[in-house]
């Protein structure tokens, strides 16, 4: 922005305020254009990110509606294997033909859009009641996820008395107790999971509020 001097010679007051009332008219008209690009703009990046946003809580959605699926499939393979256990106590060989499954299946919820929009500065110009239900959701989704991946490497580790003898036959006791104590716990820490789930699932349902 630049402010030029009169063209002209200034001679009398009635030139200088003249002059003056142009420059301040110019500058208005400078800085109002220039706000109106800048609203623009902050109305164009609020937009991109408010559909980015709905798009990926969305597709969240649906993921936790598979993720509580293979949650709740899980927890019943970890009841089956805890009955497996047990018989071993009565049977040596209760293993010899049903197989004891440690798989979890899951899918990480994505922030990629809220990320983008923190960084692009997007979310200074959105209202403060969105931002706060937005970041809600997201911040649920990380403590989901977390447990979900360190219930993930547990449920490996269980397994590995039956990765320390050849023969399940021959497990010892010891084996079996702590075999059956991590299962056990594998089955709790789902539950527990299932029920931060279903604060997340509600915190879905409230956007569908707005």
């Amino acid at each position: 922005m630049e402010v030029h001097p009169p063209e002209h010679p200034i001679h009398t007051w009635r030139d200088f305020f003249i002059h003056i009332v142009t420059i301040v008219i110019g500058l208005l008209i400078a800085i109002g254009l220039e706000q109106s690009v800048e609203w623009f703009h902050h109305r164009h990046i609020v937009h991109v990110a408010r559909e980015n946003i709905s798009r990926e809580i969305d597709d969240n959605r649906k993921l936790a509606a598979s993720n509580g699926a293979l949650a709740e499939q899980t927890k019943q393979l970890m009841l089956q294997n805890m009955h497996r256990v047990q018989q071993l106590k009565h049977n040596p060989h209760a293993l010899d033909h049903g197989e004891m499954h440690f798989t979890f299946g899951w899918s990480a919820f994505s922030d990629t859009a809220w990320l983008s929009a923190r960084d692009t500065g997007a979310l200074a110009f959105m209202p403060v009641e969105e931002v706060q239900r937005d970041a809600g959701i997201y911040t649920q989704q990380t403590i989901v996820n977390d447990q979900a991946i360190s219930l993930f490497l547990s449920e490996a580790l269980a397994a590995s008395p039956l990765l320390m003898t050849e023969d399940n036959a021959v497990m010892t006791s010891e084996d079996q107790h702590e075999l059956l104590k991590d299962t056990a716990q594998l089955y709790l820490r789902l539950q527990t999971l299932q029920q931060i789930m279903q604060g997340l699932n509600q915190d879905f349902a409230d956007v569908d509020k707005h």
